[in-house]
């Protein structure tokens, strides 16, 4: 047996409850607190009482019973079955090894608290099969940092956590309110039955390419957090990978290294917008919602080839398989490594194009695709009305977003320049007004989401043609019309001057004033305005004027 990242620390494990067993010939319990292998630390039971043992239990024995607020510590080889830790007693393999024997039932029921020391191990006896010696595991806390070789059943009422770091041997989840890992814990075998495992903060659950992997997982059983995948030669290996985030979403990750040295590839799923990198002509966006990331522990060793398969669900909101693709970040940049989707609403897709080095990984849409993606900009339009711009956005969640930027470009000219910061306002619905070119022209505009982390995520280009004012007093075509709070305007004169703006109802009477520039932009907030048929009149000092209609909904 292989004994994988043994730490130092000595840990504990802490058990929920008492278990009340029958007494028979042979029967040992706890007396006092001391060395497994010190007959003054037991009881035999002699078919009518209780007396001072004479000797240690040993597996040829009968049942083993470690009694409340006894502490029971193995610093040799020990073997040994049936035993029972009761609530408050106390198992400490602080050294050595002890070797769970398969005899009748359960080898290893545990209620109360265990301990494995640095370079101890709870063994099963090397001359049988893995799969006979067993452990059942009810207490809510593992602390190890030894090796476990036995099946290890893990069946609290309560959450379960591991803490420490330390190899296992088959860990079998049947608890539905999960197992948690918080140091770097090895496995041969992971068997769900039912409940997930979420591995947290700087915790890694380990794999590798002589482990038996992962069986039983499902829509309701898997891996959230960190996997690492170890591998120790040059040969192509395959990891079926039950991770998700929120959701089952397994990855299958191939790959092949260049060394002979040991070395760590992780695997994990981000919740949210990956880092901001600059689009290749064939992708056109990436999905906001979740990334993939790949790393390497080893600086010796180099991936030689490696291809990843992503699953995708319906909130992705994947609807043109054949454009969907895999984008890999590569400095500054997304490299598009190919692949098509397969399966609507959910489904799977592969890279078709390897990679070499580690990175991010993201669904993403070859330009001109069909597949919207979920991304936290729901919407960006803009609209020219003669040589002004109406520009509104909408944006999904706005916890994490500091501010906005609003950019704009002439086509084919110049770069990128900025001309509106936009503070959030908490309703996710945005308007903005842009007298961009009054000669006319066209341009293109798209909005930057500037995040509370740094990272930044741009829209998509909109492109606008402006025309010329043209001579002779009147209104620009009103817009929106209808409209529903704000009405934008503009008064085009063949000069500039001050002019008097009234809105009307339908039978005359003067409800809105405001006096404005001919050749300005004019927003007139309409909200407080009933249903219905307005006229909105210009007038000149020259008694000039010009009427149009609207319709406030």
């Amino acid at each position: 047996m292989k004994l994988f990242m043994l730490t130092s620390a000595i840990v504990f494990i802490f058990c929920s409850s008492n278990t009340s067993i029958a007494q028979t010939a042979g029967d040992f319990r706890t007396i006092n607190s001391g060395n497994w292998k010190s007959a003054a630390s037991w009881q035999r039971y002699s078919g009518t009482a209780w007396v001072a043992a004479v000797s240690p239990p040993t597996f040829k024995n009968g049942k083993i019973a470690i009694r409340q607020s006894n502490t029971i510590t193995v610093t040799d080889s020990v073997y040994a079955d049936q035993i029972t830790v009761n609530s408050g007693g106390v198992l400490d393999i602080a050294s050595g090894s002890l070797f769970l024997m398969n005899g009748t039932g359960t080898d290893l029921v545990c209620n109360g608290r265990l301990k494995v020391g640095n370079n101890a191990v709870l063994e099963r006896d090397s001359s049988q099969s893995a799969a006979t010696s067993s452990v059942d595991y009810k207490s809510d806390t593992l602390f190890e940092s030894g090796g476990i070789s036995p099946d290890v059943s893990f069946v609290g009422t309560t959450a379960q956590v591991i803490v420490g770091s330390g190899y296992m041997g088959t860990a079998i989840v049947n608890n539905l309110l999960g197992l948690q890992i918080t140091g770097t814990v090895s496995f041969n075998l992971v068997n769900f039955v039912a409940g997930k495992i979420n591995v947290t903060g700087t915790g890694l659950l380990v794999t590798s390419q002589y482990s038996n992997g992962f069986i039983g997982q499902d829509n309701h059983n898997y891996i959230e957090g960190k996997v690492v995948c170890i591998v120790y030669d040059s040969s192509l290996h395959t990891f079926n990978l039950p991770i998700g985030k929120g959701q089952y979403m397994p990855a299958v990750l191939k790959l092949r290294q260049d060394s002979l040295v040991q070395t760590g590839f992780g695997i994990t799923i981000t919740s949210g917008t990956p880092p901001a990198h600059t689009l290749p002509a064939t992708l056109d966006r990436v999905s906001n919602v979740r990334f993939y990331s790949v790393d390497k522990s080893s600086s010796v060793a180099h991936i030689k080839t490696g291809s990843l398969q992503l699953s995708y669900m319906a909130d992705d909101k994947v609807s043109d398989t054949l454009k969907l693709r895999i984008a890999k970040s590569e400095g500054s940049a997304w490299k598009n490594l190919g692949g098509i989707g397969y399966g609507l609403p959910s489904g799977v897709i592969t890279t078709t194009v390897n990679f070499t080095t580690p990175g991010d990984f993201v669904l993403a849409n070859a330009t001109g695709g069909g597949n919207t993606l979920p991304i936290n900009i729901a919407s960006f339009n803009a609209i020219a009305h003669r040589n002004i711009v109406l520009i509104n956005w909408k944006v999904l969640e706005e916890a994490n977003i500091k501010l906005y930027q609003l950019q704009r470009k002439a086509i084919n000219i110049g770069d990128w320049e900025n001309i509106a910061s936009v503070t959030v306002n908490n309703t996710g619905s945005y308007n903005y007004t842009d007298e961009a070119n009054k000669k006319g022209g066209k341009l293109l505009y798209r909005l930057v989401q500037v995040n509370k982390d740094g990272n930044i995520f741009y829209s998509k280009e909109v492109a606008v043609m402006l025309s010329a004012p043209a001579n002779g007093f009147k209104i620009v075509e009103l817009y929106p019309n209808p409209v529903e709070q704000v009405l934008h305007l503009m008064i085009e004169d063949n000069k500039s001057a001050m002019v008097d703006v009234n809105i009307s109802n339908m039978e005359g009477r003067l409800l809105i004033n405001r006096i404005c520039k001919t050749n300005d932009p004019l927003n007139i907030p309409v909200d407080m305005l009933k249903k219905g048929q307005y006229i909105i009149t210009a007038y000149k000092k020259t008694n000039e004027k010009a009427v149009m209609k609207f319709v406030k909904k």
